[in-house]
């Protein structure tokens, strides 16, 4: 039976499978961290414990399970090397374990606008350099 709950981040209301009770996963509609609750009567499922990455606590509730987080796809593989995206399975805090009381969307931020800068500083470099040799043969 599907268990209908509501967003308490943004008020969107969503409905999932009863397999998904007691478990925390993102919102559809704003991404944040929601714990999806036990239908009427039944107890909720145990979270599985997993140790925290880099031996780092939770920030927000400074809990040690933690699980892989959301992986900021815009970051590209470079951003593998900076950002390790870990949620906390107590709480549902997001954070980067590498730097954990930085603010995560502010870090994700300037690393997608440093990684692209340099990505176009280097289109315009090619497209530079090529500029230069059209216009040294054509001459």
């Amino acid at each position: 039976m599907p268990i209908q709950f509501t967003c308490p981040h943004c008020g969107v209301q969503t409905q999932v499978d009863d397999q998904f009770a007691g478990q925390t996963g993102a919102c559809r509609q704003c991404g944040q961290s929601v714990s999806i609750p036990s239908p009427t009567g039944a107890a909720p499922r145990p979270q599985v414990e997993t140790p925290g990455a880099y031996g780092v606590a939770c920030p927000s509730c400074n809990g040690r399970s933690t699980r892989s987080g959301p992986w900021p796809w815009y970051l590209g593989t470079i951003g593998a090397i900076f950002v390790s995206a870990r949620v906390c399975n107590q709480c549902g805090h997001e954070f980067d374990a590498r730097k954990p009381q930085a603010d995560f969307a502010k870090r994700k931020l300037n690393l997608a606008l440093l990684i692209n800068g340099f990505g176009a500083l280097g289109i315009l470099t090619v497209f530079g350099l090529l500029g230069w040799l059209v216009y040294v043969t054509m001459n």
